[in-house]
């Protein structure tokens, strides 16, 4: 795949676990994920997109009060009303879901899930609020260096295995 040509200048962004970032043609965003999982979300015709980077299913009203990112639930709703704010319709989004590694291994693997827990939580809020998920590149045992380029609605990923 061509990687199209980026704006003359280009402002990059990394996105921190607990955040999520709404940007426009401009703006590249970075961000690195283990059993976090993001979203990104892009509309085509506005060339505006949004990111977030949670790191846990869901969390009881006072957590998400305090950090709404940190959570699924709470993180994309968050996101899905600052661009619904800019005038974008959540039905005419790209969405992709990256992430969820099992970054443990042994014993603590098989209790400690977060990323496949992650992972559910993520289909099923693409489903509850009626969105077009288009990619998923989720799992696996390695971290990702993912890349949105809110110019193109392209992401380009990185899956670097772990030492």
């Amino acid at each position: 795949m061509v990687r199209p040509v980026a704006p003359p200048h280009v402002i990059d962004m990394f996105l921190q676990p607990g955040e999520w970032l709404i940007a426009d043609r401009d703006c590249r965003i970075r961000t690195l994920l283990g059993s976090c999982v993001s979203f990104t979300c892009w509309h085509a015709a506005a060339r505006i997109g949004g990111m977030t980077h949670f790191l846990l299913p869901a969390a009881s009203a006072a957590a998400t009060e305090l950090a709404p990112g940190r959570y699924a639930d709470s993180g994309l709703s968050a996101m899905l009303s600052d661009l619904e704010k800019l005038g974008l319709k959540k039905n005419q989004l790209q969405v992709k879901i990256f992430g969820g590694a099992c970054m443990f291994s042994g014993k603590i693997a098989q209790t400690r899930q977060i990323g496949q827990q992650n992972i559910a939580a993520a289909r099923q809020l693409i489903v509850h609020h009626g969105l077009n998920c288009v990619a998923e590149h989720v799992g696996g045992f390695h971290h990702r260096n993912l890349i949105f380029e809110v110019w193109s609605g392209q992401v380009w990923l990185k899956q670097v295995k772990n030492d």
